[in-house]
């Protein structure tokens, strides 16, 4: 009897944590804030973040958005019934996702406070199922009050960085790119490139830019769950403008092809210097 109890209590929290349970697992909630003042009201909202830890890492197992005085959607708003109607779905999308990757996403804020609407694409991340088109800003305020609850978790850690160089055929426009990057107990968690005024692969005759955009997903995917100080030991070779040397690949040996695209070296290489430089700033 005592045997069918417990087979009857592994199989009662099993389902009760769902499809993330893998066995030892802990939950915490978080809470967290976005708001910004306009001219017409607190635009804001406030969230419970549910985070859930395992042996594969940390990931979000429910979002909740708490009552707060924000004004989350202004009732004159045209947009209000889609955002309501998408709400569910779009808090679902958090459900699953690594603490690291949610850290990642990017949602640019003017000088007021507001996110950016850029062009209804919202983030310019790889991944844009945190966003309702039509709801962008909205969207953005809710990704900011999940990141401000994720960062209550103090062993994680986000740092910015960037590399850039003159164009030498062109050098009122920089070649560079900016890197956002999560560490945990000095383990890379998530990267990601964010907005840059500097050309991050330009498209020639001889070249297309489809070779990097079609590979970076992969390549930032593989920066995780390396050590900080093995990325930090990488070398990259620059010639004399600044520029990764295109015939370097010897210069990632130490990951084989893991952070190398292959016919993008030169952007590979920006990439990786602009992670350095990030890590270099914990």
């Amino acid at each position: 009897m005592k045997k069918f109890k417990k087979i009857l209590l592994i199989s009662v929290c099993a389902a009760a944590l769902g499809a993330l349970t893998l066995g030892g697992c802990s939950t915490k909630e978080y809470s967290g804030e976005y708001y910004h003042v306009t001219a017409w009201a607190t635009s804001g909202v406030k969230v419970c973040v549910e985070v859930q830890s395992d042996s594969k890492g940390d990931r979000i197992k429910k979002v909740t958005l708490q009552n707060s005085d924000y004004t989350v959607v202004s009732p004159n708003w045209d947009g209000k019934q889609n955002w309501e109607n998408n709400l569910p779905t779009l808090l679902n999308e958090y459900r699953g996702k690594y603490v690291g990757e949610v850290l990642c996403q990017t949602a640019t804020i003017d000088g007021e406070g507001s996110p950016y609407i850029k062009g209804d694409e919202g983030f310019y991340d790889y991944d844009n199922s945190l966003l309702i088109t039509g709801a962008t800003q909205t969207s953005s305020r809710l990704l900011l009050a999940v990141q401000n609850a994720l960062l209550k978790i103090s062993s994680y850690t986000v740092v910015e960085g960037e590399y850039k160089y003159p164009n030498p055929y062109y050098p009122v426009q920089n070649y560079g790119t900016k890197v956002k990057v999560v560490v945990k107990n000095g383990i890379i968690e998530g990267v990601c490139e964010t907005i840059t005024d500097s050309v991050v692969a330009s498209q020639t005759d001889s070249w297309d830019d489809d070779i990097w955009y079609n590979a970076t997903s992969k390549i930032y995917k593989n920066y995780r769950g390396k050590k900080v100080s093995d990325v930090l030991s990488l070398n990259v070779a620059i010639d004399g403008d600044g520029a990764p040397y295109s015939v370097s690949d010897s210069a990632f040996v130490s990951y084989g092809d893991e952070l190398l695209v292959t016919g993008a070296t030169a952007c590979s290489g920006r990439l990786l210097l602009a992670v350095q430089d990030a890590l270099n700033n914990l």
